[in-house]
């Protein structure tokens, strides 16, 4: 099963603010083997946790109205 982008990151948040490992992450997360694939792995979730801190800071906001409705 596909999981999309905005459940990811808030797996990712969750795993965060449990302090998982960044190998716990890249396994329970995103599926990659870290001992298998540690460059893969490290790449992929760093990627990710960089988009999942412009989505805390930016892009939460094209989710949410500006203002509420009158």
């Amino acid at each position: 099963m596909m999981t999309s982008n905005f459940e990811l990151y808030l797996k990712l948040m969750d795993a965060c603010a449990d302090s998982a490992s960044e190998e716990e992450m890249a396994l329970d997360v995103l599926g990659i083997d870290p001992v298998k694939e540690p460059i893969r792995a490290r790449k992929a979730l760093r990627s990710h946790l960089k988009r999942v801190l412009w989505f805390m800071h930016e892009g939460h906001k094209e989710l949410l109205p500006s203002r509420p409705p009158q």
